[in-house]
């Protein structure tokens, strides 16, 4: 099929009875028509917002807007042309060429402005409510998997005793002490290992923003994800004891540490 192609589009010499092109970049424009043309028309521009994921992954489009061809290799979309793609966008946001770059864009955030309790955001966290200062709370829109002590042996931490600043005590108990001992935390600490929804802040509530999951528990998209069960928090009550909270009803206690109970991470 090419070489009839080439033999009908390319001007060609017979020496001894053997064809050859004469035009080469003649030849490599006609072969990218040729290859262009078995592209759907469904996918020859860009009518709105199109997500380049696996499902797009292989489609080539013309983004009339930018004036590009642009593939999509499962995660972004690639130019066909000049220029480079970026993966370095942060989650939820989109790659736009602005004439001579890729730049990224940042795409609508459900959680954006004042959200209300219970919305997942962009990233797939769940918007909580507040935490200390007003700032913005959003919790894993699960918990870890398995229970979890909140230490392993009993030492006293006085700078993680916080009721009201469960990132306070998250960062002490990581920077301090040898996290294999404190699973509870380390559970958090492994979301941010793994840059969990695209994050690295997530830590265990303290006190007051587990009372605030729990007044969040039954709303919106929090709906059905927590337990009725106990739930740790950060705050340390003593060596030997820490605060935790029974989501069936709200009461809260200081068990011993060697307690299992279930851990929601959360970040800011």
């Amino acid at each position: 099929m090419i070489v009839r192609f080439l033999q009908e589009y390319c001007p060609t010499d017979i020496n001894g009875g053997v064809w050859y092109p004469i035009d080469m970049s003649r030849i490599f424009a006609m072969l990218l028509l040729f290859s262009l043309s078995f592209i759907s028309t469904a996918h020859s521009q860009i009518a709105g917002p199109v997500t380049c994921d696996s499902a797009a992954e292989g489609k080539i489009i013309y983004n009339e807007d930018e004036k590009i061809m642009q593939f999509c290799n499962g995660s972004v979309w690639l130019a066909m042309g000049a220029g480079g793609a970026r993966t370095d966008c942060d989650v939820g946001s989109g790659l736009e060429w602005d004439g001579s770059e890729w730049v990224c864009t940042v795409a609508f955030d459900p959680c954006s402005g004042s959200p209300s309790v219970g919305t997942t955001c962009a990233d797939g966290s769940i918007y909580a409510g507040t935490t200390v200062g007003g700032v913005p709370m959003y919790a894993a829109p699960a918990d870890e998997t398995g229970t979890f002590t909140w230490a392993t042996v009993n030492q006293n931490n006085p700078n993680a005793q916080s009721l009201s600043d469960g990132q306070a005590n998250h960062d002490d108990i990581v920077t301090n002490r040898p996290l294999s001992n404190y699973p509870a935390f380390e559970a958090c600490e492994d979301l941010n290992v793994a840059n969990y929804l695209g994050r690295d802040d997530w830590y265990l509530p303290a006190q007051d923003e587990l009372d605030t999951l729990f007044d969040a528990r039954n709303t919106g998209d929090f709906s059905g994800t927590f337990g009725s069960g106990w739930y740790w928090s950060s705050s340390e009550y003593f060596s030997l004891s820490a605060r935790n909270q029974r989501f069936s009803d709200g009461g809260q206690n200081d068990p011993l540490k060697s307690d299992t109970h279930a851990v929601r991470c959360v970040r800011r």
